[in-house]
């Protein structure tokens, strides 16, 4: 699964969510690059963590920065070289 996907879902859900507001999230850029780099996850959630936490590992796991800029939180992938969606 897009590790977008997953880190929207547990910072927006609802339910079991951290109610971070998705008008205040940037992740399409992030989206693109684990999807043409295949970096794809599938996790278990074990035991509960801070929402920052969970943003600093799916970061960390993709080679990306957590950044906040313009009143949002945005994922920056650090890759440098073009990468194109299969």
């Amino acid at each position: 699964m897009d590790p977008a996907v997953i880190t929207l879902a547990m910072l927006t859900e609802a339910r079991y969510g951290a109610l971070f507001p998705a008008s205040r999230l940037n992740l399409s850029l992030w989206s693109k690059y684990c999807r043409a780099a295949g970096l794809l996850m599938s996790p278990a959630f074990t035991e509960q963590l801070a929402a920052a936490e969970l943003v600093e590992r799916m970061a960390e796991l993709t080679n990306t920065a957590p950044v906040w800029s313009a009143g949002a939180l945005k994922m920056l992938p650090y890759g440098d070289q073009a990468l194109f969606v299969r």
